[in-house]
C-alpha cells in the first residue's frame, strides 16, 4: 500500500491494510485518492498507478457522480465515523465498466496535520445475491400461504372431529371455527354420501394406507354443493396409532366451469362448421338438382312421367325442410333477427308450395323473452307447419308469436283443414319430436283438432313477463 510519508503510518500499516478482506482508499479534503490497498485494487480492476493520484470520482458511476460529491462536501465538512450498513445505494465503478454492489464506511483521521477521510469498501455482491434469493424464497412462501388460504386446510381427531379450522376452510365450508370445532367432519358431505357411510370408510382407508385421495361432492354451511378435490393424510404416534387426520379440500368448481365452458365452446364451432357445411354443400346440390328437376318436367309431354318428376321434386323439397330443421337444431344461440327471419321462411315456403293464404305474426318483445329456447320454438314450428302443408288440405294458416300469460311467451299455428284425431295421432305427424321439445323447455303442448281446422298451442315459460 501506497504510503503518505516514508516512515508515516502508512508505512507501518502497509502490511496489515494489504492482509484486510475489505478495500481500503484514502482521500484528502479535495477527493483525490492518496493511498490503496492491494484488496480495492482487485476489487476495481486498476492499478494502483492509476488510482493513486486521480479523483475519487473514478470509482463512481457518470450519473451518481453530482449526489457522491454533495455527500463528500457535506462530510468534511461535518467529520465523524460512519459505520457500514448506512442503508446507502452504493455502487461502485470498476475498469472494465461493470458496476457492483458496496458497503462503505468512512472515518475521519489526521496525519501529520493534514485531515484525510479513509474509506473501507465492502463488495456485497453475494450478499445482495443471497438477499435477492431470500426475497425470492419469501414471495414464494407468500404465494404458497395465499395459495394455502384458498384452500380448506383443517384437522381432524381420530374419530372424525373437526379439531382445527383455518381461514381459507371458513371461506369455502361457510362456518366460522367457534361453530364447526367439535363437530363429525361428516357434515361436509352429502346425505347420500353419508347414507353409505363414505366418511368413515375414507377415515378407514387413510388410517389404512396413510393417505387417501378423492374428487366428489361436498356440502357448504348453506347446503350448496360444489365439486371438490380431497386429500385425508393420517398422522400416527411412535406405535404407529393414529392421532388424526389432516384433511385438504380445493373447491374444483371454477376450474370445471372452465373447462364446460371450453367444451361447450368446441362443440358450438363444430355444429357451425356442420351446419355451414350442409347448408353450403348438400342443400345447394339438392335445390339445384331439384331445379333441374322441375325443367325437365317442363319439357316432357308424357303425363305420368311428367308426374314422377314432381313427385321427385316434391320429396327434395321435403328433404330440404328436414335438413334445414336440422341445421336450427345444431344451432344453440339464435338472435331474434334469425329467429323471425326463418319463421317467415318456413311461412313463404309453405305459401309458394301450396297456395295456400299463409300469414305470420309475431310480436317483437316475445323474441328477445325466448332465450335459449329460440332453437326449440323453431324446431315445433317447422313440425307444425310442415303438418299443415301434408295433411291438412287446408286454404289458410296463420302462426303467431304473442305475450302469454304467467311469464310465458305463445306460440300457435291453426289452419282450416281437414282435422284429425290427436288421440290416434301416427309418428309420421311428427308431434312426439314437439312434444319432446316442448319437455326440453318446460313448456306445455296443446293439439286441438276437429273436421273444422287443428290449433297447435306452445306455451313457453320465460323469466319475466313480456
Amino acid at each position: 500500500m501506497a504510503a503518505l510519508t516514508s516512515d508515516g503510518f502508512f508505512a507501518h500499516a502497509a502490511q496489515l491494510a494489504d492482509a484486510l478482506p475489505d478495500g481500503i482508499v484514502v482521500v484528502d479534503p479535495d477527493g483525490t485518492a492518496v493511498a490503496i490497498n492491494s484488496r480495492l485494487l482487485t476489487m476495481t480492476g486498476y492499478a494502483e498507478t492509476e488510482l493513486v493520484g486521480s479523483s475519487i470520482d473514478r470509482l463512481v458511476p457518470v450519473d451518481r457522480r453530482a449526489l457522491h460529491a454533495a455527500r463528500r462536501a457535506e462530510f468534511i465538512a461535518h467529520p465523524q465515523v460512519r459505520p457500514m450498513g448506512s442503508a446507502l445505494d452504493i455502487v461502485c465503478l470498476r475498469s472494465d465498466g461493470t458496476l457492483f454492489p458496496a458497503d462503505i464506511s468512512l472515518s475521519p483521521i489526521t496525519l501529520d496535520g493534514e485531515s484525510f477521510v479513509v474509506a473501507t469498501v465492502h463488495d456485497v455482491t453475494e450478499r445482495r445475491a443471497v438477499e435477492d434469493a431470500r426475497r425470492d424464497a419469501e414471495e414464494r412462501f407468500r404465494l404458497l400461504v395465499e395459495s394455502a388460504s384458498s384452500l380448506a386446510i383443517f384437522d381432524l381427531d381420530p374419530e372424525g372431529r373437526v379439531s382445527s379450522w383455518n381461514d381459507g376452510a371458513q371461506r369455502l365450508k361457510g362456518y366460522d371455527r367457534n361453530e364447526i370445532v367439535g363437530k363429525h367432519y361428516s357434515v361436509f358431505y352429502t346425505p347420500e354420501d353419508v347414507a353409505t357411510d363414505k366418511p368413515q370408510r375414507l377415515l378407514a382407508e387413510a388410517a389404512r394406507r396413510g393417505r387417501v385421495e378423492e374428487f366428489g361432492t361436498r356440502v357448504r354451511k348453506d347446503g350448496s354443493r360444489f365439486q371438490a378435490t380431497v386429500s385425508i393424510t393420517a398422522s400416527t404416534d411412535s406405535d404407529g396409532h393414529v392421532r388424526g387426520f389432516t384433511k385438504i379440500v380445493r373447491d374444483n368448481s371454477a376450474a370445471l366451469q372452465a373447462r364446460d365452458e371450453l367444451e361447450r365452446l368446441h362443440l358450438v364451432e363444430q355444429r357451425v362448421h356442420i351446419g355451414r357445411d350442409l347448408h353450403d354443400g348438400a342443400i345447394q346440390a339438392m335445390f339445384a338438382v331439384g331445379m333441374g328437376l322441375q325443367a325437365l318436367a317442363s319439357d316432357i309431354d308424357d303425363a305420368a312421367a311428367t308426374e314422377r318428376l314432381q313427385q321427385f321434386v316434391v320429396a327434395l323439397d321435403d328433404t330440404i325442410t328436414e335438413l334445414r330443421g336440422f341445421i336450427i337444431g345444431l344451432s344453440n344461440d339464435l338472435t331474434p333477427i334469425q329467429v323471425r327471419a326463418e319463421m317467415e321462411r318456413l311461412m313463404e315456403g309453405l305459401r309458394s308450395r301450396t297456395g295456400m293464404r299463409a300469414t305470420l305474426n309475431v310480436e317483437p318483445t316475445t323474441l328477445a323473452a325466448l332465450g335459449t329456447n329460440s332453437r326449440n320454438l323453431l324446431l315445433v314450428v317447422r313440425e307444425a307447419v310442415s303438418n299443415v302443408e301434408r295433411h291438412s288440405r287446408a286454404s289458410v294458416c296463420t302462426a303467431s308469436l304473442q305475450p302469454g300469460t304467467d311469464h310465458s311467451v305463445e306460440l300457435i299455428v291453426q289452419d282450416d283443414g281437414r282435422g284429425f284425431d290427436p288421440t290416434r295421432f301416427s309418428a309420421g305427424l311428427g308431434l312426439n319430436n314437439a312434444r319432446s321439445r316442448a319437455v326440453e323447455m318446460g313448456a306445455t303442448y296443446l293439439v286441438a283438432s276437429s273436421p273444422g281446422g287443428t290449433t297447435v298451442t306452445l306455451r313457453i315459460p320465460t323469466p319475466d313477463r313480456v
